[in-house]
């Protein structure tokens, strides 16, 4: 699956993209969800949720809170404390 460019918003700063990525997973794992479901809802490949929840690759706000969607929770709730 190919990555869209420019529509998928802006990238979430360094920071706030390390505690959507552990968020992601943990939510991920308790839910019993594979990457390749994150991946389905988002948008993306199986090897870039991957990428993202290691933090070889940043978030996009709109892909994380597609993610957010999926795992029953908000885009808030993933960023944590200090938002974006």
């Amino acid at each position: 699956m190919r990555r869209r460019d420019a529509d998928s918003g802006p990238l979430l700063d360094r920071e706030a993209s390390r505690r959507v990525s552990e968020r992601v997973r943990e939510l991920r794992t308790a839910a019993g969800l594979l990457q390749a479901d994150v991946a389905a809802a988002i948008g993306v490949s199986q090897a870039m949720v991957c990428r993202l929840e290691q933090g070889s690759s940043r978030w996009r706000e709109a892909d994380a809170a597609k993610a957010a969607a999926l795992l029953g929770t908000t885009l808030e709730e993933l960023l944590g404390e200090g938002g974006r």
